[in-house]
């Protein structure tokens, strides 16, 4: 299995995801404002670390693609399905935490004001909302990535 399965939950607050480019680790952190332990962790060609809580919920995401590698681009590569109004909480399922580690295409550009987080190219998404500054990307119920906001 080389896919990333979503649970949607009912929105706790604990998903709550808020973006922070570090300029001395050269790293973009994405966390949850709220605290807790990480019993799992999941990792995507060494380059997008998660860390999970122990309800299979992401606590914090670190992408290890630097920035002055982000590509610019013109316009979106995918269609958008649907977006969501309302703020969601997500888990992984159980299945894709038993892997840990993926194989699975990165593609990390700017468009507009907003960072866009690819997972194996995607040609139709579903975007909910983590926050407002971070949605997340899927496709029947598959990661595909991330959008942040706001930030270049």
């Amino acid at each position: 299995m080389n896919k990333i399965e979503i649970i949607f939950n009912e929105f706790t607050g604990n998903c709550i995801l808020l973006p922070e480019y570090n300029i001395e680790a050269d790293l973009l952190e994405i966390s949850s404002k709220i605290s807790r332990q990480w019993k799992y962790g999941m990792n995507i060609n060494g380059n997008l670390i998660f860390d999970i809580d122990n309800d299979l919920k992401i606590a914090n995401c670190d992408l290890l693609i630097p920035k002055r590698l982000w590509k610019k681009k013109g316009r979106l590569p995918f269609d958008i399905i649907s977006e969501g109004q309302n703020y969601t909480d997500i888990s992984f399922s159980k299945s894709s935490i038993e892997i840990k580690n993926f194989n699975i295409e990165i593609e990390v550009f700017s468009f507009k004001d907003n960072v866009y987080i690819l997972l194996d190219k995607p040609n139709k998404v579903v975007i909910n909302k983590l926050s407002d500054k971070c949605e997340v990307l899927t496709f029947n119920n598959e990661l595909k990535g991330f959008i942040v906001r706001d930030m270049q």
